[in-house]
């Protein structure tokens, strides 16, 4: 489904803060595949996301997804299969759109064009569709169905967390990559955006990476956990031996390990 294989990129090359960011990473998923990935800052966590979506181009190696060579194309093309949450809340939205226009903004992405957005702008959002967006407002519990002419802007970090998840999934994409997307939310909210996730990423089996600094949310979420350092990944946890693991546990089998150890961030988060 997707396939990975000996990933590399160099920051900064031929200078004396050159950093091999991912170093001859090779990884396989399979349809369906939640894998939470966790590692210190620096690892290259958020490096390999950018080089899946197309945000950084990768030096040597190879990304196939479903068959496709996606490592070849610009980033906006694969925009079409994979769908993306950032930390900040405020990416991924449009805050002075309203709450139906953002929505069928990500509705029609799968048709976007040099000039979408202006011809966006002349397409009145149908019936069906502020049906369909409606009902799907209502699967967050927010409220946010009955708030569809609101300015995204004026809504708090987790309604606009959980609208842009909404909005990365209204079309299932083949792809889904969720980079520390409740981090900047307090616990509450933070663990109803989880939990919202959780459904959404079930009820579609979208292949899913997950970055987090939570150890709990990596065990308790997913059917898999890999653990990255210094570029590359270092361990590789099935679903069945993640089951059986402790925050504790993670700790020591780290510390095994010759890497980096964990910030107290993520020990305390």
């Amino acid at each position: 489904m997707l396939e990975i294989k000996n990933l590399s990129i160099t920051f900064n090359k031929q200078t004396a803060n050159d950093k091999k960011a991912l170093n001859n990473l090779s990884l396989h998923l399979n349809e369906g595949d939640f894998v939470t990935i966790i590692g210190s800052n620096g690892a290259g966590k958020s490096t390999l996301l950018n080089c899946i979506s197309g945000s950084y181009q990768n030096d040597e190696g190879s990304i196939d997804l479903n068959g496709s060579a996606i490592h070849t194309l610009k980033e906006h093309k694969r925009a079409q299969h994979i769908g993306r949450l950032f930390q900040d809340p405020l990416k991924g939205t449009a805050p002075n759109m309203s709450i139906e226009e953002n929505l069928e903004l990500a509705y029609r992405r799968g048709n976007l064009t040099q000039n979408f957005y202006t011809r966006f702008l002349k397409v009145k959002i149908s019936k069906e569709e502020k049906e369909l967006f409606k009902s799907k407002l209502s699967l967050l519990e927010l409220g946010l169905e009955e708030r569809m002419k609101s300015k995204v802007g004026l809504l708090s970090g987790g309604q606009r967390q959980a609208l842009t998840l909404l909005m990365a999934t209204i079309i299932p994409p083949t792809l889904l990559l969720l980079d520390e997307h409740t981090a900047a939310l307090d616990p509450k909210t933070a663990a109803k955006v989880m939990d919202i996730t959780n459904k959404i990423i079930k009820k579609n089996n979208t292949t899913t990476f997950m970055i987090t600094h939570n150890i709990k949310h990596a065990l308790a979420y997913g059917n898999r956990m890999i653990v990255m350092s210094e570029g590359k990944i270092v361990m590789d946890i099935n679903d069945e031996d993640k089951k059986k693991m402790s925050v504790e546990d993670v700790m020591k089998l780290y510390a095994t390990l010759s890497v980096q150890e964990f910030s107290d961030k993520m020990i305390l988060d």
